[in-house]
């Protein structure tokens, strides 16, 4: 999946076997992926909190789809091209 020039980004829920709570591991793939601006890859205690953890804001619909998935229990893969709600800048 990796786009050319873009930054593709995987975001897993992760649950431990003897954890009741889900959390939500943020990967960071492609070039330059020693040089991350848009995000902190890591691990959120919520889809919610891994989903602002980018800067500038995601569009309103990347967004709500990435949380849909996330709350169904499955991973999800996108690009950061054309990921990013520009409105505010």
């Amino acid at each position: 999946m990796i786009s050319q020039g873009f930054q593709d980004i995987v975001i897993e829920p992760i649950k431990k076997q003897n954890d009741t709570a889900t959390k939500y591991k943020l990967y960071v793939f492609g070039d330059p992926a020693s040089a991350n601006l848009w995000t902190t890859p890591g691990v959120y205690d919520t889809p919610e909190q891994a989903v602002e953890t980018f800067k500038p804001k995601l569009r309103s619909e990347l967004k709500q789809r990435i949380l849909r998935t996330l709350l169904d229990g499955r991973d999800i893969a996108f690009s950061l091209q054309k990921a990013f709600d520009l409105s505010d800048i």
